[in-house]
């Protein structure tokens, strides 16, 4: 009774085994379906190698070339102001903006005139004492006389004190003579008024600060340059040594409702790379930013503090092929289609200038032709279908827009992709 206990659970795993091997033997064969690949179409550019002027980027502010704060050098009441002593308001070299109460300046400078007159006549009266003592000198006797006593006798020293008494009068009266020149506040230079710190009726001393001004004959702009861009421009100075000519330079200003644009100069590099940026300030040179000498009425203000882009005129390098940069992937590849329409992947050597455009050093030939296509995930050989294509770079707002491969053919290749894996793992089967 314990024996056939014992076999049902061995009949039913038999039974079991049956049924699995006739379900095995029995079962369809699996329908292959073979993935057909549609033909991907592309634009391309077929690259020339060419001489480049290479031209690159920068970002920088309008600053003043010199700027300073008018400060009293003498003190009393201002009594007079200029029109053009308001903030934002323009003046010429030399022009009064200030003019501080000179009354008792002017009283001081008739002291000083008196006071000079006054050691003039000294002076007179003294060198004819001297001229009569010396005369008389001259009659007498006077052998055994030593030199101190013989100076006294012919008023050498009361000569000497006129004399002095005499420069110190001239001083005196030079010293009045600025004082009420300096009334009169002007600028050293053609400029503009940023602040203003006093007006008329308010009582200054000396050192009180007036406004603050700063020059506008021209102005400069502080542009960083890349380390590894250094190599690529034409700087002005070496050593102290001036080696170029001074570069020109684009300044574009887009604040406004359109934009304006500026010729400059590169002038001179402030000559120490910057110890975490690693960049190099060179500076630019703007004549007349404000237009005040320009003939064109038309001509835009270039406002110090306004933030300008500007394009800086580079080396000429021979043999380059420019690319949009965007058609550079990681590993500095890129897509090229051969003559069977296939496309293949070739690594490049790119010479990174801007954000839009790429220079390839080595790589690519003449001829070749590069896929103007982002192609996403796809697989080296895939054949392709041109569109379009051409032998010039496509324009900045092309490129703002690149072209991209749907993602139900990208889908495409990852079925192909899965479908040659089965087909090994069968092989290995």
């Amino acid at each position: 009774m314990q024996l056939k206990k014992a076999q049902k659970p061995l009949l039913i795993l038999v039974i079991a085994m049956l049924v699995a091997l006739v379900m095995v033997l029995t079962r369809p064969e699996a329908e292959q379906s073979v993935v057909v690949q549609k033909a991907l179409v592309v634009d391309v550019l077929v690259v020339q190698k060419a001489d480049v002027q290479l031209e690159l980027q920068s970002y920088g502010q309008v600053l003043p070339r010199t700027q300073s704060t008018l400060t009293s050098e003498v003190a009393g009441r201002i009594v007079a102001v200029s029109e053009n002593f308001v903030v934002g308001g323009f003046f010429k070299k030399n022009e009064q903006l200030l003019k501080i109460d000179d009354s008792r300046y002017k009283t001081a400078l008739k002291k000083a005139e008196a006071d000079v007159a006054r050691a003039q006549s000294a002076l007179a009266q003294e060198q004819g004492r001297a001229y009569v003592a010396d005369q008389q000198w001259k009659t007498r006797n006077n052998k055994n006389v030593d030199q101190a006593a013989k100076d006294l006798a012919l008023r050498k020293p009361q000569l000497l004190e006129a004399s002095a008494n005499l420069e110190s009068a001239e001083a005196n009266y030079q010293q009045a003579k600025d004082d009420l020149k300096r009334t009169s506040i002007r600028a050293p230079f053609d400029g503009l008024v940023r602040q203003k710190q006093a007006d008329i009726g308010r009582y200054v001393t000396v050192g009180s600060p007036l406004a603050v001004s700063f020059a506008i004959d021209y102005a400069e702009v502080r542009l960083p340059i890349p380390e590894f861009q250094l190599a690529y421009l034409q700087l002005p100075d070496a050593f102290g040594q001036r080696r170029h000519e001074p570069s020109p330079i684009l300044l574009t200003n887009s604040e406004g409702m359109e934009q304006q644009q500026w010729q400059a100069m590169l002038t001179r590099t402030e000559g120490v790379l910057d110890d975490r940026s690693r960049v190099l300030h060179v500076v630019a040179r703007i004549e007349d930013p404000y237009g005040l000498r320009a003939t064109d009425t038309a001509r835009q203000p270039l406002r110090i503090g306004s933030f300008v882009e500007a394009s800086l005129s580079g080396r000429l390098l021979q043999g380059l092929i420019e690319i949009p940069s965007y058609l550079l992937r990681p590993g500095n590849r890129v897509w090229l289609v051969d003559d069977n329409n296939q496309l293949q992947d070739r690594v490049v050597e790119p010479l990174k200038i801007s954000a839009n455009k790429t220079y390839i050093q080595a790589g690519l030939n003449d001829g070749d032709k590069l896929s103007l296509t982002s192609l996403g995930q796809v697989l080296e050989g895939r054949l392709v279908t041109i569109n379009q294509q051409t032998l010039s770079v496509p324009s900045d707002t092309e490129l703002a827009q690149p072209v991209t491969v749907p993602e139900s053919e990208q889908a495409s290749d990852a079925s192909a992709v899965t479908e040659s894996m089965a087909e090994e793992v069968a092989g290995d089967e």
